[in-house]
């Protein structure tokens, strides 16, 4: 699995990197890119799954029998990339996260 996906038929998480004999095939194109529909059985309930390449967005889609688990990451964080000055590293100290 390219990302970690929740089954709709049991609510199991199933976690990115969980290798699947799916089957493969062509569904169409995008310019001359081919566009792939993988189908595979959940392990946890016997759901069936499918996810489709989507190379416009160079990503993959869940289209059936899961949901793809969206992290949500800390906002307050995002904002201190680097602390080269001295103010930086005075903000750092107020971000819980760091």
């Amino acid at each position: 699995m390219p990302f970690n996906v929740w089954c709709e038929g049991c609510g199991h998480l199933i976690g990115k990197g969980v290798r699947f004999n799916a089957e493969k095939q062509e569904i169409g194109k995008y310019h001359s890119t081919k566009i792939w529909s993988f189908t595979m059985t959940a392990p946890c309930c016997q759901q069936r799954i499918e996810v489709q390449t989507d190379p416009k967005n160079a990503q993959y889609n869940v289209v059936s029998g899961g949901k793809q688990k969206v992290n949500q990451h800390m906002s307050c964080c995002t904002q201190h990339v680097c602390c080269n000055s001295q103010s930086d590293q005075s903000m750092q100290g107020s971000c819980s996260m760091l």
